[in-house]
């Protein structure tokens, strides 16, 4: 089975069995596809200081180390280890084929050395693009500019956390990392073939963060500085989490699941095309979301309790944004008419000439949301942050009552407003209601007034 439609094959063969996707399954394909599209957000943004770390967990069973899912990370390394060899043995085998599979090779003695480690050791694997290959090889294994370092640790109590840190990668990071991590220097088929075996006693979070920071010390190290705006190690230490972004949104993860599980329900010739339509569809969303820095989780965090103002704002926009946001299949079309590229895990996803999606509703649900703009919070007192010349109580977004409704208000069609904009229509309220109160003045009888 291709790797990248093992989602779909999943689905298929619960739903033959079970009638629908067991638990476990979901929660696989979740964090799987999850993995994916992480991997292809790196590649794929306009952002040098990229990067993503994918926290694991396993325990030992028998020769198998198993995630919280019940999945056999040693088995599944050893399926795609079988997988490549079948490739690299086929007549029209791609370019690189054979070398692919001798990586796959050292990735299943690595993860089948690591699990045999002793308690307080840390294995750390450094998988970068193949640049020493030739670059038919390297587009015909459909490696995507990432180097991937795995961190696997054995605790005390003999359970396994693993990190993965994904970072961008080109022909100077492979030296420049093996500097930072104290590796001989080589080439990346050789660097992946020797992997780190260190004694460890912390907390296995800090030493992820420790070894993320020598990668990116690596890719700064690798950048030329004139290209990619004087990139430095602060900006990249405060650049956001993939892993965390892709996790935040949570109904667009939701809504991917139901279309493969349409997809699983054809026949299976139908599934590679499908799947690559969906998946490129979402990475298109995603990287919309991404640049506009809009995040599901963010909206749901609108509430009455307290949260800072930049954390209100981000979810304010966040709302406006998704209650506007084109399908994924309109998103897909225009992302293929930028000529978007998308690469991850091993592989090349592009949009079919008659791309089309089954899901039923691709929308933003704002009552699945739980939260709406009127659970805006009500923070200090003060001047109104528009200008608009009100004084007192005043939102997390610094505004006014009233600047802050006709901004609200604005949003939900899709526009927001400037400040400049709010203040204007705060005089012109005010006019209005002068012209009102003056109009019914000159109105009202007075002593005067002779009644006819």
């Amino acid at each position: 089975m291709d790797p990248g439609l093992r989602s779909v094959d999943r689905l298929a063969s619960d739903i033959n069995r079970l009638g629908a996707a067991a638990p476990n399954t979901v929660g696989t394909i979740d964090r799987d596809e999850s993995t994916f599209f992480t991997e292809a957000l790196v590649t794929a943004v306009d952002d040098p200081a990229a990067n993503a770390l994918i926290p694991l967990h396993y325990e030992q069973r028998g020769e198998g180390l198993y995630d919280e899912f019940g999945n056999d990370l040693v088995a599944l390394t050893a399926a795609g280890r079988d997988f490549a060899k079948a490739e690299a043995e086929k007549p029209d085998a791609k370019p690189g084929a054979y070398k692919e599979y001798l990586r796959r090779c050292s990735e299943t003695s690595n993860i089948e050395a690591a699990r045999d480690m002793l308690p307080g050791t840390v294995h750390i694997e450094a998988s970068d693009t193949p640049w020493h290959w030739t670059s038919e090889e390297i587009k015909g294994q459909s490696y995507g500019r990432l180097c991937q370092v795995r961190i696997m640790y054995r605790q005390l109590d003999g359970s396994f956390s693993q990190f993965i840190i994904v970072a961008r990668s080109n022909h100077q990071f492979a030296a420049e990392l093996q500097k930072q991590l104290g590796m001989a220097e080589t080439d990346a088929d050789t660097m992946l073939a020797n992997p780190q075996n260190l004694e460890f006693t912390g907390k296995p979070e800090d030493l992820a963060q420790s070894i993320n920071h020598k990668v990116m010390v690596a890719r700064i190290n690798s950048q030329d500085q004139t290209a990619v705006g004087g990139m430095t190690l602060a900006g990249l230490q405060r650049a956001r989490n993939m892993w965390t972004f892709v996790r935040e949104q949570e109904q667009l993860r939701s809504q991917h699941l139901t279309e493969l599980t349409e997809i699983s329900a054809r026949d299976s010739s139908a599934w590679q095309e499908r799947v690559a339509n969906q998946r490129y569809g979402v990475v298109a969303k995603l990287i919309n979301r991404y640049n506009d820095d809009i995040s599901e989780a963010a909206v749901a965090g609108i509430s009455t309790g307290h949260i800072p103002p930049e954390v209100y704002e981000r979810s304010v926009r966040s709302l406006a944004f998704l209650t506007h946001e084109p399908s994924t299949a309109e998103s897909a079309k225009q992302a293929s008419a930028r000529g978007m590229v998308v690469l991850a895990c091993n592989q090349e996803v592009k949009l079919s000439a008659d791309f089309s999606l089954s899901i039923s509703s691709d929308t933003y649900n704002l009552q699945a949301s739980g939260r709406e703009l009127e659970g805006r919070r009500v923070g200090r007192r003060g001047k109104c942050g528009a200008g608009c010349g009100n004084n007192g109580e005043l939102y997390g977004c610094g505004l006014c009552k009233a600047c802050n409704d006709d901004w609200c208000k604005s949003a939900k069609k899709g526009v927001q407003l400037s400040n400049d904009a709010l203040k204007a229509n705060r005089k012109k309220a005010r006019s209005t209601a002068i012209r009102d109160w003056l109009g019914k003045s000159t109105n009202q009888p007075t002593k005067h007034t002779v009644k006819s």
